[in-house]
């Protein structure tokens, strides 16, 4: 769902990273996970201009085409957020792209 501010809980293993909405009637769905291994791009992100925020992008198959999820979280502080990203960081694959183009590519 798009532009929707959903809380919910965090949980993180070496399989999956599952998060789990307060409120599953919001989503119609008890709990939105993603397998680590299609896990190929991980982005520190700012959220309400703080550095508090963490993109997942995951690619899989599905009949045969190419299905693109994103996952957007949020924390409540930037050391919340590190700590996140940097367990997410070690069990990603080493294909796994985490740093972004520098502005000057784009212009």
């Amino acid at each position: 769902m798009p532009l929707v501010s959903i809380d919910g809980l965090l949980y993180l293993t070496d399989e999956r990273i599952y998060m789990q909405p307060m409120h599953p009637v919001t989503l119609g769905k008890s709990v939105i996970n993603l397998k680590v291994a299609n896990i190929k791009e991980l982005f520190k992100r700012r959220y309400t201009l703080m550095d508090i925020g963490i993109e997942v992008v995951s690619y899989s198959y599905d009949k045969n085409k190419l299905k693109r999820k994103i996952m957007y979280l949020v924390f409540k502080s930037r050391q919340e957020r590190d700590q996140v990203f940097n367990c997410l960081h070690n069990i990603v694959g080493e294909d796994c792209i985490t740093t972004e183009k520098s502005v000057e590519f784009f212009t």
